[in-house]
């Protein structure tokens, strides 16, 4: 599910919802609403921003990377669905633009999620008499939300647009 970026949209858009904040400008060049048709895992729209946020669609709601012009890149599902799959809908097509430093900490995110630490829960080790102390979080866990809460915190501090 990562992007040619190497960003994984299904993270990005987590950690989005999870700041209330999906990056949209204040300008005049937030969304686009009204008739969509994606053909070819191409949008009918102009795309100005890196990721688009589908609203409204019936089959491809979500975040979506821009690879290039108007081309979205797909996401593979687990059960080998591709997306985003041809369509024509009345919706709204948010143009997000996370900066560069959140993207960072997705990619963090996401490699603190795959690492075995995630799992386990085990904080420190020492082999002399064998010790261990394990993390304290929920479920004897620190989940992603817990180790990354203060670098979060910086990008909730203001209102931002709601994608609806």
């Amino acid at each position: 599910m990562e992007s040619s970026n190497g960003i994984n949209e299904k993270m990005l858009f987590t950690m989005m919802r999870e700041v209330c904040n999906f990056f949209i400008r204040r300008d005049g060049i937030q969304r686009y609403e009204g008739e969509v048709t994606i053909h070819d895992q191409e949008l009918s729209i102009e795309i100005p921003s890196p990721y688009v946020i589908i609203r409204g669609s019936h089959r491809n709601d979500g975040l979506y990377a821009v690879e290039e012009g108007r081309r979205l890149h797909p996401i593979i599902f687990e059960e080998g669905d591709v997306h985003p799959v041809d369509e024509v809908f009345v919706g709204r097509v948010w143009f997000s633009y996370p900066p560069q430093d959140f993207i960072a900490l997705c990619r963090e995110v996401s490699s603190f999620e795959t690492a075995e630490t995630a799992h386990t829960g085990v904080v420190s080790e020492s082999f002399g008499s064998s010790s261990r102390s394990y993390a304290q979080g929920s479920n004897g866990r620190i989940t992603w939300q817990e180790q990354y809460g203060g670098a979060l915190r910086s990008y909730r501090t203001h209102m931002f647009e709601e994608v609806w």
